[in-house]
């Protein structure tokens, strides 16, 4: 408070002799202006009025001077060297500048009220900061077929994943299936020559393209995702637009002038049947398909076994158990109702394959994707059961040459797979015997749609005579995209524990 009464009480002395004010708090800031006020009302008392000097400013009482404006008409103004602060006859102050630079003035003191602009007619004397101008956007050239993909925002990928670039490159580079569909179409280009075929689920348009180029007249790719917006870019740009016509929409939206001869279609799904576009698929085998068609491919199969996967069963499910000291079980209950779609190997299976599902596309219905049949599981290896494992495979019925597309964990392929084993772990491990039998009841259903399906397994031993020992599982799994409820988290667990 002392250096703000000096900075007050010597208002006349020169700048060299003033000291830097300190900043103050608002209290003691209306305290020092009152007591400065009563102060010069006592000079004013004792003086006479012919000598009497004028009162000082507030301004120059109180501190820091503040930004004050000038009327438009008397903005010219000498300046006084001896003083921060004139008064006017109208009540506005003005306030010097000193020089900075080359001959130019600045404001000593700038505030808030500079940055909001002078109001009309009046001029403030400190220069006005000025924003700099917004950069126009620069145009973006895309081309017109992308229009609708540039739009997409994450959220529409979310339930458009197909139309991602780098889901585009990741379903088809160094995959199994594209050499697959590469060879089917080479060997088997009698089945193609002259004729007009159909291209579900077309993604990128590559097997369209495969298709013209075994000789197909006509190709329509028809795709409900918006990947058909680049599929026009790719077969414009290998300049086969004459042979493949691109179409987009769901099949009961889309209408083609004619029959076709062939339909080709990448429809299988996370164990043959989750997420698969055979409804798809059948009804476009119903509404254009020719009594004579083909599908490729056209048979499909699923198989059941039982594996030791003691390993990852601790990675993925035991782990909850305990968790730096805490009790996860909840958690637990979670992870085995989820199947795992993972890549496993042949050496930790127990059983043989025993299959459980067998399709024909040709006269399949929608009731034959409902799996409700028994089950026999031959042990080849001794060991603890802690999964069981499903996996498919698909071939084409018209090949020249015997063609399959597997994912049984056996085999060992240099190239990638879109597929995996589905891996259904148990709560309780049990142990499998060569010299016993097991068998037991399998469902696989839709619930109510290939989008969420529902598989259930109940399980006994038997010795070779025939005698039965108690259950050994009797236990459901979700295949669902979204998180499960409590509710039917309680539906999966093993009802015999």
């Amino acid at each position: 408070m002392s250096a703000h009464h000096n900075k007050a009480t010597t208002c006349g002395k020169s700048d060299a002799s003033r000291r830097k004010q300190k900043p103050i708090s608002l209290s003691a800031f209306h305290a020092q202006l009152e007591k400065a006020q009563s102060k010069a009302n006592k000079n004013k008392a004792s003086s006479s009025p012919a000598t009497a000097s004028p009162p000082a400013p507030i301004s120059a009482l109180a501190g820091p001077p503040a930004l004050t404006a000038v009327p438009a008409s008397n903005a010219t103004v000498k300046t006084d060297k001896e003083s921060n602060v004139k008064s006017l006859s109208n009540g506005y102050h003005k306030i010097n500048k000193i020089p900075i630079g080359n001959s130019t003035t600045k404001s000593k003191a700038v505030t808030a009220d500079s940055l909001r602009g002078a109001r009309r007619g009046l001029c403030y004397s400190s220069q006005r900061v000025r924003s700099c101008p917004r950069l126009p956007t620069p145009t973006r050239d895309v081309p017109h077929e992308l229009q609708t993909v540039d739009r997409m925002t994450s959220s529409d990928f979310r339930h458009d994943f197909a139309a991602h670039l780098e889901n585009m490159r990741t379903w088809q580079k160094n995959q199994d299936h594209m050499r697959f569909f590469q060879l089917a179409m080479h060997e088997n280009r009698h089945l193609f020559a002259g004729k007009t075929i159909l291209n579900l689920t077309c993604g990128t348009g590559t097997l369209a393209l495969m298709a013209a180029r075994a000789g197909a007249k006509t190709v329509f790719a028809v795709d409900h995702s918006q990947v058909t917006d680049y599929a026009r870019l790719v077969v414009k740009a290998n300049k086969m637009q004459h042979i493949v016509k691109v179409l987009h929409g769901r099949v009961e939206d889309v209408k083609l002038p004619q029959r076709v001869d062939g339909i080709v279609c990448n429809w299988m799904g996370q164990c043959l049947l989750y997420e698969s576009e055979l409804m798809q698929l059948i009804q476009a085998r119903d509404r254009w398909l020719k009594p004579d068609g083909f599908i490729l491919p056209d048979l499909g199969a699923l198989y059941l076994l039982a594996g030791a996967e003691q390993l990852l069963k601790n990675e993925r499910c035991n782990w909850w158990l305990d968790v730096y000291g805490f009790n996860m079980n909840a958690m637990r209950r979670y992870a085995l109702a989820e199947p795992r779609f993972v890549r496993t190997k042949g050496e930790h299976l127990l059983t043989l394959a025993h299959k459980v599902l067998s399709l024909d596309l040709r006269t399949a219905s929608r009731e034959d994707f409902q799996i409700d049949r028994e089950i026999r599981l031959k042990v080849q290896k001794e060991g603890y059961c802690e999964c069981f494992v499903l996996y498919f495979d698909v071939s084409f019925s018209r090949a020249h040459l015997p063609l399959k597309l597997s994912c049984n964990p056996c085999l060992n392929s240099p190239l990638k797979s879109l597929w995996h084993q589905t891996l259904l772990f148990v709560e309780q491990p049990f142990i499998m015997r060569t010299s016993s039998i097991y068998t037991g009841h399998l469902t696989f259903r839709p619930w109510p749609n290939l989008q969420r399906m529902k598989i259930s397994i109940e399980l006994v031993g038997s010795t070779a005579d025939g005698i039965q020992w108690k259950p050994l599982v009797r236990k459901s799994w979700h295949l669902t995209s979204r998180f499960q409820t409590v509710e039917e988290v309680a539906q999966c667990q093993d009802l015999l524990n």
